[in-house]
């Protein structure tokens, strides 16, 4: 599985040759893996699966959160990152 913006194109354009020519109408690229952002202020990004969503297909899982400013930055200025991560618990 391709999983960058470059490898989203080219499995978009696999879809499309094997709609157009390959005799398969049902080919679709797979989007599970491309990332998504919002660019407001806070900057807001997600890829992959929601823990909701990851509950629902694996069942038992493990989630890891963290709260962090970017280095360098004026302690009451900057925004807080609060990045999460969700994986099997297997």
């Amino acid at each position: 599985m391709l999983r960058c913006m470059g490898g989203a194109r080219a499995q978009e354009g696999m879809a499309f040759a094997r709609n157009a020519f390959g005799g398969d109408p049902d080919a679709a690229p797979d989007h599970s893996a491309v990332a998504s952002a919002v660019f407001s202020s806070p900057p807001i990004a997600t890829v992959g699966l929601t823990e909701d969503q990851a509950v629902e297909k694996y069942g038992d899982v493990d989630v890891y959160s963290s709260s962090f400013r970017r280095a360098g930055s004026r302690p009451r200025l900057a925004p807080r990152a609060m990045p999460r991560a969700v994986r099997d618990a297997a």
